[in-house]
Formats: structure tokens, sequence, C-alpha cells
């Protein structure tokens, strides 16, 4: 006797490697989004009373951690057990709670001490999150071949 509930479940599962799929294209979004903001980052500088040189030094602050991080990323990146352990920590902990902690800023310190800490923690954020970078890269490109060879295999 068929009951409701088999009539309910689908009849072709997903293919494999799909939730993973929708998980990663879910964190590239919101990823985007938490960047959106940092465009702002230097009128909430300037807001603050930071100079011009303040200014200038986040964006070289911010510019120069990046690419400084890049090689001890993709060397990590060719050595670590777990791509996905690297891009969690790195972009995603580490990267969202430092944006966190930029909003949360001049409710715990003002004045020349805010801009300082907005510097530092805009370097430090910046540092990590392209430290997972090169992981994050290695392992879209794992999951998207994986999955573009059984497409291939399937049609």
């Amino acid at each position: 006797m068929l009951s409701v509930r088999a009539l309910a479940r689908p009849v072709i599962s997903p293919a494999p490697g799909a939730r993973s799929q929708h998980a990663l294209l879910l964190d590239g979004l919101l990823a985007s989004a938490s960047d959106a903001v940092l465009p702002f980052l230097p009128l909430y500088l300037v807001f603050l009373g930071a100079t011009a040189t303040e200014v200038g030094m986040l964006s070289i602050a911010s510019g120069l951690a990046g690419l400084l991080a890049l090689f001890p990323g993709a060397w990590l990146a060719q050595r670590t057990r777990s791509l996905k352990a690297v891009v969690l920590l790195g972009g995603g902990r580490v990267a969202r709670i430092g944006l966190l902690a930029l909003a949360a800023i001049p409710f715990v310190v003002d004045g020349q001490r805010a801009i300082v800490a907005i510097l530092v923690i805009a370097g430090v954020r910046a540092l990590v999150s392209m430290l997972g970078h090169p992981s994050w890269v290695s392992r879209s490109e794992e999951r998207t071949s994986e999955l573009q060879s059984l497409a291939y295999l399937v049609c």
C-alpha cells in the first residue's frame, strides 16, 4: 500500500555534491555582500576624524597585506590536508568576525585609538582573508572539475 510519505519522497536524488555546491554558492554570495561594505571604510575613517594620510594608509595596509598573504597562502594550500579548514578559518571566520569588529570599534574606543584599531583590523582581515584564498580556489577547482566530469559522463 502506498502512503503519502512515500509519494512525497523525490524520485530522483540530487546530484552528488549538489549540497556542497549550494553551500559554496551561498558562501560566495555572503562574502560578496560583506565585501560590499569595504568601499565605505575610508568614509567611515573620515567620519571618525582621520586625516588623508590615515585614509591612504588604510588602502596601503589592506592592499599590501592581501598581496603578501597570497604566497604563504599558496604554500599552505599545497601542504595542508584540509583545504576546507583553511578556507573556513581564514576567509570564513576571521574575515567576517573582523568585519563585525570594524563596526563595533566606535562603541569600544574613540578618537585616534579608534582610527588605529580600524587600520590594524582591516590589515589583519585582508591578510587572513587572502591567506585562505588560494585554498578556496583549489577547493573550488576540485569540486567543479568533479562535477564537470560527472556531467560529461551522464551526457
